[in-house]
This record gives structure tokens, C-alpha cells and sequence, in this order.
């Protein structure tokens, strides 16, 4: 067995690495470009860009899993490129994944793909996607669908919720608390801070993205969530309490009507999860 892991280097992928590596999985990492990447033992890499279309690296055939995290303009949500050329390339390498004969895919997918829902959202919902890169992503979820009717292998499509945590690739409010301790403040105003949504560890969704793409067989669409909606204040507060940051957490006196709380439906997860158990 050996996993190959796309956006490797991102946040969601970082932590996959490293629980890869704990469970000494044979890992191949697929990167973009010739950067400096020190390896663990478990792992080797492979360049390989998709949006570049060619054939694949003759590593690949080694390969039996696949845990695909990769895209690109994740800077910019709106972009009109996340329906036309990124989710075509996409496309384009998975397919060629699955001619290759590699069985079990796990992509992952996004809970913007409901769009503008609230309440419980649960997987049997329609899909309403407002912004271009839910509905990019949905579109290569059915072109997916379409292609395990021409092709036998196993899908996970793994809608991921609100995940939180140390980001070095970007800013976020968890890195901004993380500034504000360094810079000796002990205080810190929360913008949003009533907002509730379904927050979920990077740590736990990479747990829950390795046991899902072990499984014998895919899960098709599943939430990767929490199952409960939580505000901001709540969920920024755990983590300076587990980071023991010494901050007194305020919300901003401007906030006025909030949108309804907003959380995955985690039921067909857990089911999953336990089938990992037995």
C-alpha cells in the first residue's frame, strides 16, 4: 500500500503528513515544483503539476491510494477560473489516475458546495453553490460520478466544514492570536465573534481523511464535520485556553444581526468512522 498525497505543502495536508508519518504510511508526496522539501522516512515526491497537463510520473504506479487536497486560487474564492480551467485540469489528472488503476480516492470537497443553506445541512441536501470555487468543485464531483460508471473504483468526497488552526501559509484569526501573544498584548477583539458555525480541528479532519481513504470501499459524499455549530468566541477561546495564551477575548461593539447558526449533519461520518473500528 502507499498513499499519494496532493497538497502536501498546504494546511489541511501538512497535517495529513505528519499523521501519515506517525503511522509510518508509505507516502508519496506530489508537488508543484522543485522546492526544498525535507522528507520523512515514511515518504518520497514526486513534481507534478496539473494544471500543466502531461502523463503521469512513472512513481505513481506504485501508488494505491490517493488523497487529493490539491487546487489552485484558494486566494480568491471568487475567481471565474475555479469553474473553467482548475476544475478541468482536475479532472483531467483524476481521470488519469483512474486509468491507471488506482482503486480508492478520497477528494476533497467543500460545504460551500450547499451555498447559502443554514440549519443542519446533511448530505442529501441540494447543492446551491454561490461561490465560483463551490461551484467548481461540485461540477468535478458529478464529472466523478459520471466516470465510476466507466471506470470501477472507490470515491470518498469529503465536503469539509469550518477547520481551524495554525496556518503558516496564510492569515486567520488563529494566527492573529498567536501575533497578539507575541507582541505581549492581553487583549483581543473578535469581529465576528457570534457567528456559529461547524468548526473542526486540522488535526482531527487529517485523522478522519486517513481512516476514510483506508477504507475497503467509498463513502461517496460525506460531511467531514463536527455535527454541532459553535461561535467564534467559543471556538477561539479553546484554543488560546489550549495554547495558553493569555488573552481576554472581546467582540466588537459594531456587530449587529448575525446569519442563522449553520452545521454539518455528521451521522453518515460516524457511521463511516465506526466501519474503520470493526
Amino acid at each position: 500500500m502507499k498513499v499519494l498525497l496532493t497538497g502536501a505543502t498546504g494546511f489541511i495536508g501538512s497535517s495529513v503528513r505528519e499523521l501519515l508519518k506517525e503511522r509510518d504510511v508509505p507516502t508519496l508526496l506530489m508537488i508543484r515544483s522543485d522546492q526544498s522539501l525535507a522528507l520523512y522516512p515514511n515518504e518520497e515526491s514526486v513534481i507534478y503539476n496539473i494544471e500543466k497537463t502531461g502523463e503521469l510520473p512513472s512513481e505513481f504506479k506504485e501508488v494505491s491510494h490517493v488523497i487529493h487536497l490539491a487546487w489552485a486560487l484558494l486566494d480568491d474564492f471568487s475567481a471565474n477560473e475555479h469553474q473553467t480551467l482548475v476544475c478541468r485540469a482536475h479532472l483531467a489528472f483524476l481521470k488519469k489516475v483512474v486509468e491507471l488503476g488506482i482503486q480508492h480516492l478520497l477528494v476533497a470537497g467543500t460545504c460551500a458546495e450547499y451555498g447559502t443553506l443554514a440549519g443542519e445541512l446533511s448530505e442529501s441536501m441540494p447543492c446551491q453553490p454561490t461561490l465560483s470555487y463551490a461551484k467548481g468543485k461540485l461540477w468535478l464531483l458529478r464529472q466523478l460520478q459520471k466516470l465510476q460508471q466507466e471506470h470501477s473504483f472507490e470515491l470518498t468526497w469529503g465536503r469539509i466544514f469550518y477547520v481551524y488552526g495554525l496556518n503558516p501559509r496564510r492569515t486567520t484569526l488563529f494566527n492573529l492570536l498567536e501575533q497578539a501573544v507575541l507582541k505581549g498584548e492581553t487583549h483581543f477583539e473578535l469581529k465576528t465573534g457570534r457567528q456559529q458555525l461547524d468548526f473542526l480541528p486540522v488535526k482531527t479532519l487529517a485523522r478522519y481523511l486517513i481512516e476514510l481513504v483506508l477504507l475497503p470501499q467509498g463513502q461517496g459524499v460525506l460531511n467531514l464535520c463536527s455535527g454541532r455549530s459553535q461561535s467564534v468566541r467559543q471556538v477561539a477561546q479553546a484554543f488560546a485556553d489550549e495554547n495558553k495564551y493569555p488573552l481576554t477575548l472581546t467582540e466588537s461593539a459594531q456587530m449587529q444581526s448575525l446569519p442563522e447558526p449553520t452545521w454539518g449533519n455528521a451521522e453518515a461520518l460516524r457511521r463511516a468512522l465506526l466501519r474503520d473500528k470493526k
